[in-house]
């Protein structure tokens, strides 16, 4: 005959309290004319502008205060923002 036999070990109680998470999910934020939002999903540029109905002609995007392209994918955690073009002459 074959017998299995466990132990359970309790710990000492703690003050750290392991049933919530630890990590904190990330979202960007997307700032355009002074209003801001955020996003948890990664997404291209080109998508987020037809989604928020922004004209590609009127704004630039940036992320992370770098100048991107429109098929740039903007990942958790990064600041976008969408910068109007004016002209003059």
């Amino acid at each position: 005959m074959l017998f299995l036999s466990a132990v359970i070990l309790k710990s000492p109680a703690t003050d750290f309290d392991n049933t919530r998470p630890v990590c904190y999910e990330l979202s960007m934020t997307i700032e355009c004319d002074g209003k801001v939002i955020e996003y948890n999903k990664p997404i291209d540029i080109y998508r987020l502008m037809e989604q928020l109905s922004i004209n590609r002609e009127v704004y630039l995007p940036m992320v992370n205060d770098r100048l991107v392209t429109e098929d740039y994918r903007a990942e958790k955690g990064d600041s976008v923002k969408f910068i109007k073009v004016v002209s003059g002459g």
